[in-house]
């Protein structure tokens, strides 16, 4: 409890932008979430998720498109699951152990993404490369892609996402 208190308690709410701060000379520009769908990393800006729990059973919902997994119970708050994979026309995996649901928000709505597995937390100290090339359903959702040593990372708007046409009619 010690050290904690010290370190001090981060009171930002969900969805606030973080600051960015000094670190070694440098200056973080952006936190994000790396996450797989299929073969391909993406990633989402840190500051819009809001949590990532492990799968939790979801129920269908009849009548929705295929993008709509359905809904979890999340601690008594009914939230959409969607499989990102489908709406921006990746094709599904199937759910392992590594499965993850990643809670995201906007200022209308949140909901839940299936994520094939967590990557990690990276610290991006440069903005991504601008979308040049048209890269089909998937360009709706990409606000940039970032070449990092291990491989290319595809970042990801969760407000695109959330109120993509296809979504609209459910929410």
């Amino acid at each position: 409890g010690g050290a904690r208190a010290r370190r001090g308690v981060n009171r930002r709410s969900p969805g606030t932008p973080r600051k960015p701060r000094q670190r070694g000379g440098l200056v973080d520009v952006e936190r994000i979430l790396c996450f797989e769908l299929g073969r391909q990393v993406f990633a989402f800006p840190l500051s819009r998720v809001q949590e990532i729990v492990p799968l939790y059973p979801i129920t269908k919902v009849f009548h929705t498109i295929p993008a709509i997994a359905g809904v979890i119970n999340l601690r008594g708050r009914i939230v959409a699951v969607l499989d990102a994979s489908t709406l921006m026309g990746i094709g599904r995996t199937g759910q392992t152990k590594n499965t993850r649901l990643i809670l995201i928000g906007s200022p209308a709505h949140d909901g839940a993404i299936l994520a094939d597995a967590i990557r990690g937390i990276r610290i991006l100290e440069s903005p991504p490369a601008p979308v040049e090339a048209q890269i089909g359903a998937l360009g709706d959702y990409v606000t940039g892609i970032l070449h990092l040593a291990d491989g290319p990372v595809v970042l990801l708007d969760p407000e695109r996402i959330l109120d993509a046409e296809p979504l609209r009619a459910f929410s």
